[in-house]
């Protein structure tokens, strides 16, 4: 991932947020990812794993 695409998806997502708010959640996960899916096109798609 070059830079500027890697400072464009950290503004999509705030991942400590994320996790925070999942943290919450009765099912808590051990580990938290997200990623960018290629495919999107007009829209953003982010996979959270």
């Amino acid at each position: 991932m070059s830079k500027d695409s890697s400072e464009y998806f950290e503004r999509l997502v705030d991942e400590d947020a994320l996790a925070a708010y999942f943290r919450e959640e009765p099912d808590e996960a051990a580990t938290l990812d997200v990623e960018r899916h290629a495919e999107g096109h007009s829209n953003e798609t982010l996979l959270v794993v």
